[in-house]
């Protein structure tokens, strides 16, 4: 029996793209994660985003 294995988008394994959806925790704290992959923005270095 073969196991389904999923994948990160290219464009979010690449970091060309990520779609940044805000969020809440359950206590009420406040992030964005991409709603592709999960990925936190804050995880971003800032020589990865594009300008």
């Amino acid at each position: 029996m073969s196991a389904l294995v999923l994948h990160k988008p290219l464009l979010c394994r690449t970091h060309l793209h990520h779609k940044w959806a805000p969020d809440r925790t359950a206590d009420g704290v406040r992030f964005t994660p991409c709603a592709h992959c999960g990925k936190d923005h804050t995880d971003v270095d800032k020589g990865q985003l594009r300008r």
